[in-house]
């Protein structure tokens, strides 16, 4: 049984290699950087911990980009993109709830 913290981990891993497959490596430090500085969370983290913030911030930086970053994430994890934004646009509880149920069933 995997635990949060590893599957956070995980989850944190698998978008910087999407960025990576985007932007390039040397990239990623930049947005992360303007990421903590627009949030004050790191970018990898926020994902886990604050998929509404995660989103949002992720669309101010990257702006359409965002939406294909996102959409190639999904294809990794065999996700429905559509779902993903949705429960992502929302800021209640239950919909980060349900977003860490996804990343759960994938990590396990």
């Amino acid at each position: 049984m995997c635990l949060e913290g590893d599957i956070a981990s995980s989850v944190g891993k698998l978008f910087r290699d999407v960025l990576e497959e985007c932007y390039g490596k040397t990239i990623i430090e930049a947005l992360n950087f303007q990421f903590k500085w627009e949030t004050g969370l790191d970018i990898f983290a926020a994902l886990w911990e604050n998929p509404h913030l995660f989103y949002e911030g992720l669309k101010r930086i990257l702006g359409d980009g965002a939406d294909v970053v996102l959409k190639m994430f999904a294809e990794k994890i065999g996700g429905d993109f559509e779902k993903l934004i949705k429960l992502m646009e929302s800021e209640n509880e239950g919909s980060k709830e349900k977003i860490r149920g996804i990343f759960r069933q994938i990590f396990k």
